[in-house]
Formats: structure tokens, sequence, C-alpha cells
């Protein structure tokens, strides 16, 4: 279909672009899905900008892979005329599409995309616009006008820096530093807002951080240079105070740029669709789901979520709860039962009668309850500061009290400042943003995404990992392993797997893949919603399902089963199957390497069914903890953090937001860096969780990477000390032994980092590339 509507505008060049260009298309879901797309108030929240002819929005497109996925999305506008350009930001896998609606509305937009294989991916969340690139903007502008500022001080400076006399030059040299005041005023009012507002919020809460220093600094500067203009006693150093401002923000620039297309701190709205189907008098229609109320009745299809707790009035339901609790296997449900917000049903349509709107739903509930509460660590900069600014104060009053009784009360306020502007710690300001910002780039080329620098210095104080079972150490996309019963015979194989051709149920498709295809024809299939499948094949009743369907069916009725999914031939019952899910490639290796350097737990919402196997993956006497509500795992965190023990956890989904929040270090693991993070402290690519031994380890040599920076940094210090207490200090020396000292700890810190770098590339490969690796093993074991 697709190479159909390419064709047809002649636009073949597509698959010219790459060897696998796109991606499958889904087929057989209905476009009434984007009904919701034609309520004026949902159209109106999604779009970036609206005027009477045109519109324009942006999409987040997770199927953007490659070359030829940019150059068709970019000409998209040779398929409709009504769109008018495209933009593709590739990295955050987004399209910003400026259209006529006149000529083609927002859903007809959707369907296009989606009918080329982009289906847009269109939460709750993309209609709530946020203020942060608004504050992103502020941050630039503080970053530019200092900048300028200093470049432009600089120059005015220039005959102070060669010692020249401005002789015959009248009022000029006295202009020139006025002039410095005047472009030193916004840096110091505007742009080092950034460091004199968390200065004053820690002094407030009795912390001193690295800001603290850095504003004195900031401040002895522009006092001292604005006295000496004033009385015409020098130049001042209006120049240096510009250039530690600029410098600082650079490094901070550094920080932000190394995670800014990562979205972390979303909620449950980032999850929900942006609309339901309501039911009204038989007919249906799109309502956004924050209108939706008490009593309303909502149609709910097959893999969509239920948005609010509801009571189901459908006869059965089959709800994967997953998400919210951890639980892998689909609960069956009857008319009548209570549905939570979050569960997905699996199967056919189902009617559900609401009972609480969607801010009061559990769901909600969950997350409010799960605020952040995190420890908090400071970082290794704001332990150093502690320190660092009594002993400068004091080094201060010192040397101003010496020079005040041998010299007089000038000398002794000169050199006081003196002290002050030489040791502010730029270089240790400096060193964390730098190395820690380079060195969150690299683990992002890896697939692990941190939210904050100081992650990485609570990484290696960690003593206990806690792992989430359901989509952590399992993958939601892998397939399931199934075990076949003892006495299940090869003609009864046969049988069961034509019955599981005739359904798109997750587990008959899986018994399906373990059993191979069977030729058999199946008459009169039978679907039972939630419970099971029957059909008669060559005149035998054959049923597949789970326990209570298949002892119901039974004349007489059979004993209870214990539970699992099993089949029935002619009245004989095999089973159970052994269905369990497939864990992570390196899952074995990576709690065998973490065994030695780290206390592990196990929490899951799931059943105990697979204890013994979890006995054998984690070290004997690892505690493993099943039937795990999200209360449950947020107190267990609870309590080994009150044992002084700093806590990772390691999950996924919302049933892992309060211990992932309670944590000291929250990881959440997903498949795409888009997936749902209940605000974590980083988001690790389930592909790489095998390397988490090599992160921790990293992390600590970033660590030690920043001490060593923090010895060059305090070595400048010292040596501006001595001047500044010997009274040597002059604007020249400033000028050059400030910026010296950050220019060198940028140059370090982007060396060692780099070379840390090819260090993590060459143990990724060297890991990936293992001889026999589980992933290889099993694709050999058959020919073997």
């Amino acid at each position: 279909m697709v190479y159909e509507i390419l064709s047809e505008h002649d636009m073949c060049q597509y698959y010219d672009l790459a060897d696998h260009p796109g991606t499958q298309l889904k087929q057989g879901k209905s476009r009434q899905r984007f009904a919701y797309l034609d309520h004026p108030k949902i159209v109106s929240q999604l779009l970036d900008y609206q005027d009477q002819s045109r519109s324009s929005i942006t999409l987040y497109l997770p199927q953007i892979h490659c070359a030829s996925c940019i150059w068709l999305l970019e000409n998209l506008y040779k398929l409709h005329p009504g769109i008018q350009q495209t933009r593709v930001f590739f990295m955050k896998k987004q399209v910003q599409i400026t259209f006529l609606q006149e000529q083609i509305s927002l859903r007809a937009l959707v369907e296009l995309l989606t009918d080329i294989g982009y289906e847009p991916s269109i939460h709750l969340q993309d209609g709530q616009k946020s203020s942060g690139r608004h504050a992103d903007n502020s941050f630039y502008l503080k970053l530019g006008i200092a900048g300028f500022c200093f470049g432009n001080i600089m120059l005015f400076s220039f005959p102070e820096y060669l010692g020249l006399e401005m002789t015959g030059a009248g009022g000029f040299h006295q202009f020139f530093s006025w002039l410095n005041v005047v472009l030193a005023l916004p840096v110091l009012l505007y742009s080092a807002q950034v460091f004199f507002r968390p200065a004053l919020q820690g002094i407030r809460q009795r912390r001193i951080n690295i800001d603290v220093p850095v504003s004195i600094g900031i401040l002895a500067l522009f006092i001292r240079s604005l006295v000496e203009i004033l009385s015409q006693a020098g130049a001042g150093y209006m120049d240096s105070l510009a250039g530690l401002v600029f410098f600082l923000l650079i490094g901070k620039w550094f920080q932000r740029k190394s995670y800014d297309h990562i979205a972390f701190d979303k909620d449950y709205t980032g999850y929900f669709p942006i609309a339901s189907t309501r039911v009204v008098e038989g007919k249906e229609e799109s309502v956004p789901v924050m209108d939706i109320v008490q009593d309303d009745v909502l149609r709910i299809r097959s893999q969509e979520l239920i948005p609010a707790d509801a009571v189901l009035v459908s006869p059965q339901a089959a709800i994967d709860y997953s998400f919210v609790t951890g639980e892998a296997e689909p609960v069956e449900r009857i008319a009548g039962n209570l549905l939570y917000a979050g569960g997905r049903q699996v199967g056919g349509a189902i009617e559900v009668r609401v009972i609480k709107p969607v801010s009061q739903s559990y769901l909600t509930q969950i997350w409010d309850q799960t605020s952040d509460t995190s420890s908090q660590m400071d970082s290794y900069a704001d332990q150093l500061s502690k320190y660092f600014t009594w002993i400068i104060l004091l080094i201060a009053i010192l040397a101003g009290s010496y020079w005040w009784y041998t010299a007089g009360l000038t000398e002794a306020l000169g050199v006081f400042t003196a002290v002050l502007i030489v040791a502010c710690p730029c270089g240790l300001a400096l060193t964390s943003p730098i190395i820690q910002g380079n060195t969150l780039r690299l683990f992002g080329r890896q697939g692990f995404y941190l939210k904050k620098a100081q992650i990485l210095e609570h990484m290696p104080r960690i003593k206990h990992i806690v792992f989430d079972k359901t989509g952590t150490l399992t993958s939601k996309q892998a397939q399931k392993q199934v075990g076949l019963p003892t006495d299940f015979a090869p003609e009864e194989q046969a049988l069961v797997s034509a019955l599981t051709s005739q359904s798109l149920h997750p587990i008959s498709k899986e018994i399906r893949r373990r059993l191979g295809e069977s030729q058999q024809q199946v008459a009169h299939f039978i679907e039972y919603k939630g419970e099971g499948i029957e059909g008669w094949i060559e005149g035998q009743r054959v049923l597949l399902g789970s326990a209570p369907f298949i002892a119901s069916l039974q004349k007489p009725p059979h004993a209870p089963l214990s539970p699992g999914t099993y089949a029935c031939i002619n009245g004989k019952i095999i089973g159970p199957f052994d269905i369990r899910h497939d864990y992570r490639e390196g899952i074995a290796t990576l709690l065998r390497e973490l065994q030695s350097q780290y206390n592990l737990s196990l929490l899951s919402g799931d059943t105990d069914r697979e204890a013994e196997r979890m006995g054998q993956l984690f070290p004997e006497g690892t505690p493993l903890h099943f039937f795990q509500k999200p209360d449950d795992k947020y107190e267990y965190v609870q309590k080994l953090q009150a044992t002084e023990q700093p806590v990772m956890m390691v999950g996924d989904g919302l049933n892992d937001a309060g211990a992932l929040k309670e944590a000291h270090v929250g990881i959440a693991v997903a498949d795409t860096t888009e997936a749902f993070s209940p605000a974590c402290d980083g988001i690790l690519s389930g592909d790489h969780l095998k390397h988490l031994p090599r992160f921790m380890r990293w992390a600590a040599h970033n660590q030690q990477l920043i001490q060593w920076g923090f010895i060059i940094s305090l070595i400048y210090n010292s040596v501006g000390l001595a001047i500044a207490v010997m009274g040597w200090l002059t604007p020249l020396i400033a000028a050059v032994l400030m910026p010296l000292s950050s220019i060198t700890v940028v140059i370090y810190g982007m060396g060692s980092t780099w070379m840390l770098g090819k260090r993590m590339s060459r143990e990724m490969i060297k890991v990936n590339t293992a001889p026999y690796s589980h992933h290889v093993q099993r694709e050999l074991e058959p020919l073997i």
C-alpha cells in the first residue's frame, strides 16, 4: 500500500536511500481511533500555532530511524497539496508540519502519516504544553549577554594589559572604565542570577553549596572594581568578572546539552491517550480523557488503556495490569467487576461504566502518594565548598588584619577583596560540569540517559541494588518460553497447533510458535473472551484456555485445577503448559558480576511461579519477594535506606514509581527513550541492561577524574592566594590567571573524558562480541 502511494506521486526514490527503509506497517486497525482529532478542544491543545488559514503541529514519530524516513517526511507536500512544509528533528524523532486546515484536517494528516507507516504517538501529556522551552531560551540569553559583554570589556581593557598610558587621551581612559561598568551590570544583574539564586536558597536552608563561594567572588570582583573606578585608583576587574560568569555558564550549558533531548519527570498523562470513546444512546463519540465524568460508558478496544476506574459492563474481559501492578499475565474479569485505571484490554472491545473521574482514579492516587522523597546527597563540589568557603574567609580576614596592622586600612581592604577575587572557585565550579557533562554524553551514546549530572556522583556510593522482574529482567517485546506437558503426544500437538492458528491471543501465538504449523482444518471455532478457545478438528473437540475455563466445560465438572493454561482433547485434560517470560540477554552474567560488589534483591508484582528460576539466576540467599504491590516496593526500599544502605532501584512502569523515587538512584529500563519513565533518575535501554556493572564502574572513574580536576584547580587557587596575600594582584594578573585556570580545566576535562569514552567503547565491543553469547548459543542449539 505504501509503495502504491509513493509510486502514484513519483516518489520511489524513497527505496534508493536505504537497504531496508521504513518499518512494518500494522494492518487491521480501524481509523475510528482517530475520531478524537475532530474534536476542536483537542485540536487546539495539540497545535503549536493556528491562524485563519494555516496550522502547525509537532508530532512524535517513533518509527523515524534512517535517511529514507527523513526524505519521505520532508516530501509530504507531494502527497497532499494541503501540506506546506515539514521539518524533521531526527534525534528527537519528531516532525513539525505546517498545513492548510481548509484543505486537510489534523485527523486526515495523521491518517496520511499512518498510511505510509509513521503513525504518530499522541498522549494526554502532548496537549498540556509546558514552559520548558521558554526557560531554555532564558538561559541562552544569559549566556549570550555574558559572552558579548566579556568580549567588549576585554577590548576596552586592552591598553591596560599592555601597560600603556593613555597620554593625551583626555577623558577617554575614564570613559572606557565607565563603559566597562555599564557592560558589567547586565552580567551581574541578569547572567549571574544563575549562581545567586541557588546560593541564596542554600543559605536559607543553612547549606553551603558551590554557588556560595562563586557568588562571593563575583560580588567581590564587582565591588572592588567599582570602588577603583569611582576613586580613579585603577581600571578594576570587570573583564575578569564577565569572563568568570561566561566560562561558568558554558559549563552549565555543556551539562544541559548532554541530555536536553531526553524527557524525564513524565506523569501518568504521558502514557494515557488524549481521548477515549464514549457511548451515548448506542452511538460512539470521542471525548477528551480529562472530560470523562462519573457514569460515562466507554468502549475500550483491544490494547487500549482504561483511563479511569470503572465497572465492567461487557460479559467478560482480560485486563493486562503489568503497567500498574507488575503482574505479567492478563487478569480475567466478568460483568460487574471493578477495573482500575491503567489496565490494558487484551482481546475484543469491551464496555465499562466510569465510577471515578481520571483525576481521582487508583492510578493517580499511586502517583500522588509517591512524591519525590528521595534522599538528597550533596555533590563533591558542594561538600568541598563547605570547607573551602570558611577557609577562604579565614585567610581573607587574617591577611586583611595583617595589612591593616602594617600598612593601613586601604591596603587591608585591597588585600581582603583580592583574596576573595582570586580564591573564587571558578576551576572547581567548572570541573564537575565539564567532566560530568561529557560523561553524560558518552553514557547517552551507550543507551544510558541520566537526568542530572549529580547522579554520576551518587552511583559509586550504592551498596544495594533492587530489581523489578516484569519488563526489567524480562523484555516486553521478547517471546515467551513455552514448556510442553510431559504427556503431550505428537498427534495431540498437531490438533492444538491447528486450533491456535485461529486465535490472535498472545499466549495462543506463543504455543503455536512452540508447536509448529499444522495443516489440519478447524471447524466451528469459538473464542471466549478472556477465557479460552474451542474448535472441532476432524471430529475431535479441542479446547485451550485457563484452568477455570477448562474445568467448567467438563461433564461432570472437573475438580479445580492449579492456575495455568491447559488443553483438552475429547475430555482429556493436558497441561499445564509451562509459559515463562524470556529474560533479557546476559541477565545471568549481569547478576553474577554485581553480586561480588553489591547486595541484591528482587521485588516483583508477579506471582511466585518463577521463584525457582529466579533462585537459580540470583546469588544464593538473595531476598526474592513476589506479589509486591507498589506500596510494598516503596516501603521495602525505605527500610533498606533506614539501615544506611544507599539503594539503587532498577524497574519500569508505574508500579515501581514509589521505589524509584525513594531510592538514592532510580533507573527505569525502557525499550525506547520515550517510554514512560516515572520521574526516574535515569533511563537505561533494555538492550544495555547487561552493561550496568560497567556503567557503575565508569561512574566511579568519572569521580576520580573530578577529584584530579579539583587538585588542579586548588593548585591555581593556591598560587592566586599567594599573590593576593602578598598584595601583588593587578588587573593584568587577574585577567591572565582566572581565564587560564578555566581553560586548563576545560582541556583536562575534555581530554580525560575522551580517553574514558574510548575505553568504554572498547569494553562494550568486547562484551557484545564475546564468543558464544547467550543469543548466539540459542540460535546454534538446533544445529548442534
